[in-house]
């Protein structure tokens, strides 16, 4: 029985052991090199000692990622990804929070990265290369696999920025398990797919292509984002590593949309997309289908503080089932197997619309070395006062409708309450979608100045665009100011980074 995702890995059926497991620009790797790179890792890190303890990863996103996700893993330790590419003092803010043992870096960005640790108050720091072919002590790893549980920590992963001070989630091994059993039977999965990842690494949504990839005895690609600039070398690269799957942010397959990708026997063989994280308008979704003919298409909906991916949907049967309008945004789907969603309204109780309550047998622990915020976050399921029982509290404004497809309605926390007015930004975003030659746009209110702004990016001139959106919204939701981008600013998880354009705001 696989009770670690490691398992997968250490049990490998023998014709696997030559085949490919992750694919980059710069490389490759098979299964049984993978193997041994992470038992090399991870006997590296049990003799130091090191048992429970967290170890942080700041590497690009590459096969050495995923040889050490592994190789922690294999320790018995706990992992932290980080982009070295972050911006210094966020970076240096979290690591002092998560405060490793051990911080695991590529020999590129040694320099750089030891000064910046040292700074932040971590001194240890290990190259990559050199513990990548560390002789392997296989009683050593014999002994550690005997202690550890799916209950133990497997990682940590910090949510985006955009709202304030990061947090991060503290993942077990039984919820990775979870995630990709889920996963496996949602998109049908299996030995023969070779998986095109999109997501970045650092995001969780990636975590359940990487590990799925693993559990199926796949291959995945990595790395190759910046490709979607140059949509020729995008189509040959996809083409001649005979992708079949592709995952992604819906702001990667816009850029495929605008740059000219739109010969549909260039990615003829690509049979399943997958895309989440952001929303997405029908209209885009119908755009999508025509670039990739005859693939199936899936629309997913999670969270970094469930572990991953709960909700999805078959955007091909949702638009065949009935006539769907362009400017509606795709749903959020059904719910996974063994999932259960309580809405719950403003009495507590059960309703068709309400605030989101998610529960499930492995539910993360909540957020590591914040117990107050965890606190708030997970929490006793308000519809059980019998026993314990921890459920996410997940502060997203949900609907079930008459399809028994699940909607997002919006943020509780993104409420704004103006001129006597309740005001869901989505609505504003909505309407201005309604304007021809939008292509971005992201609505924020900045309170303390009781303004609220409007940036976009498109072809649209600002005056004919005001012209345009007065004609959508009534007077009390009206922007402030409208203020035209070249392009909107994406945080590292590829959603539209709100501090950033708050900068914006505020310097006028």
């Amino acid at each position: 029985m696989n009770d670690l995702i490691t398992d997968y890995l250490e049990n490998f059926p023998k014709e696997y052991e030559h085949k490919k497991a992750f694919v980059s620009p710069e490389e490759s790797v098979t299964y049984g090199k993978l193997r041994e790179n992470a038992r090399s890792v991870a006997t590296f890190l049990i003799q130091k000692k090191l048992f429970h303890k967290p170890i942080a990863l700041i590497l690009p996103e590459s096969i050495a990622c995923v040889a050490c996700f592994l190789g922690v893993a294999y320790s018995g330790n706990y992992y932290a990804p980080f982009d070295p590419a972050m911006p210094e003092n966020r970076l240096k803010m979290v690591l002092r929070q998560f405060a490793p043992e051990f911080v695991i870096v590529k020999k590129q960005d040694y320099l750089s990265i030891s000064e910046m640790t040292k700074e932040a108050g971590v001194s240890k720091i290990v190259v990559y290369e050199d513990i990548a072919t560390y002789a392997v002590d296989a009683d050593a790893l014999r002994e550690t696999r005997n202690r550890l549980t799916d209950a133990d920590l497997l990682y940590v992963l910090y949510t985006s920025g955009s709202t304030g001070t990061p947090k991060g989630v503290a993942v077990p091994h039984k919820n990775v398990n979870f995630v990709c059993e889920s996963h496996s039977r949602a998109f049908s999965l299996n030995g023969n797919s070779i998986v095109g990842n999109q997501f970045a690494i650092y995001f969780a949504a990636s975590v359940f292509v990487i590990y799925t990839t693993i559990r199926n005895y796949a291959t995945c690609l990595i790395g190759f984002g910046e490709l979607v600039m140059n949509p020729h070398r995008w189509n040959e690269y996809i083409q001649s590593n005979g992708v079949n799957t592709l995952t992604g942010m819906p702001a990667t397959f816009r850029l495929l949309q605008n740059s000219g990708c739109t010969n549909g026997t260039a990615v003829k063989n690509v049979s399943k997309i997958i895309f989440g994280g952001d929303k997405m308008y029908v209209w885009e979704a119908r755009k999508l289908l025509h670039i990739f003919d005859h693939a199936r298409m899936f629309s997913v909906f999670g969270a970094t503080e469930i572990g991953g991916i709960t909700f999805t949907i078959e955007v091909n049967q949702w638009l065949e089932y009935k006539k769907r309008a362009d400017d509606e945004i795709l749903p959020m789907g059904r719910k996974f197997d063994n999932v259960d969603i309580l809405l719950l309204d403003e009495k507590m109780e059960r309703a068709q619309e309400g605030e989101m309550y998610i529960r499930f047998s492995a539910i993360p622990y909540g957020y590591y070395d914040n117990a107050e915020k965890t606190a708030e976050a997970y929490v006793q399921n308000p519809v059980n006062p019998h026993y314990p029982e921890r459920v996410f509290k997940s502060r997203d404004k949900v609907k079930l409708n008459d399809e028994g497809i699940y909607e997002y309605l919006g943020r509780m926390d993104f409420m704004i309450k103006r001129h006597g007015y309740r005001i869901e930004p989505g609505d504003i975003e909505n309407a201005a979608y309604h304007c021809n030659g939008v292509e971005q746009c992201c609505c924020i209110y900045v309170e303390d100045e009781e303004q609220l702004y409007l940036f976009y990016a498109g072809e649209l001139k600002e005056a004919e665009f005001y012209k345009s959106i007065k004609k959508e919204l009534p007077s009390y939701m009206m922007p402030n100011r409208i203020i035209k981008l070249e392009e909107l600013p994406l945080n590292i998880n590829g959603k539209y980074d709100r501090k950033a354009l708050e900068m914006i705001a505020r310097q006028g």
